[in-house]
């Protein structure tokens, strides 16, 4: 028997996404190319460890991630039929809770730390929607579910976060400016990547990495 050609598993998934793209139109779930999958697993390889993979839409940040032979957790609320066949075909670790209500924790009720956190939240998530935060990973109740959104990616990493999020949250008023305040305070901030538009098969919003 001969032996079977080697694939890039990021590269399945894009064909995959690509085939129900319509129906992913109306949920939270997006797709990005596959060149940005790449640049952002590469800027993860930077160093080594296990990664942390939060919010539904990060699923090809970690396939890729668990391409090259990395412990990968993934967390998300719901997934959809697709991101459950990519799940049943790989080695990564799934746990189906809301990152936002439920972090990734030890049986003490302590946040996990990882040393690479790649991610896409989703984009506008309303506070009310978010619940409580018994964590303290928030600096304020009311914000929004962008700043939230990265506060939990901080919570949970102790080496580096790489997160796709709104072009808005670099020059948005209020809870945007204080986070970007505390980021560049604490000397954190490594990379900004303006991202052109559009770069989502379902939405022409602007996006940038951290």
């Amino acid at each position: 028997v001969d032996k079977l050609p080697e694939f890039d598993a990021t590269e399945v998934v894009e064909i995959l996404y690509s085939l129900v793209s319509k129906e992913l139109k109306h949920t939270d779930e997006v797709t990005i190319p596959k060149y940005l999958v790449d640049i952002m697993g590469a800027l993860s390889q930077q160093l080594s460890g296990e990664v942390y993979a939060p919010f539904i839409s990060s699923i090809q940040l970690a396939v890729r991630a668990s391409s090259d032979q990395t412990k990968v957790t993934y967390q998300a609320n719901s997934f959809s039929l697709l991101v459950g066949a990519i799940l049943l075909m790989s080695d990564i670790q799934f746990k189906e809770e809301d990152p936002f209500l439920y972090p990734v924790a030890n049986n003490n009720g302590v946040i996990n730390k990882f040393d690479i956190v790649l991610m896409i939240p989703p984009f506008g998530r309303k506070v009310s929607e978010i619940g409580p935060d018994l964590h303290n990973r928030f600096s304020r109740a009311d914000a929004n579910g962008d700043v939230k959104a990265l506060e939990h990616g901080l919570a949970q990493c102790s080496g580096r976060l790489i997160a796709l999020v709104p072009e808005g949250i670099l020059h948005r008023s209020g809870y945007d400016f204080e986070l970007r305040k505390m980021i560049i305070e604490k000397g954190i901030l490594d990379t900004v990547i303006n991202l052109p538009s559009p770069i989502f098969t379902q939405s022409k919003m602007g996006a940038v990495i951290l």
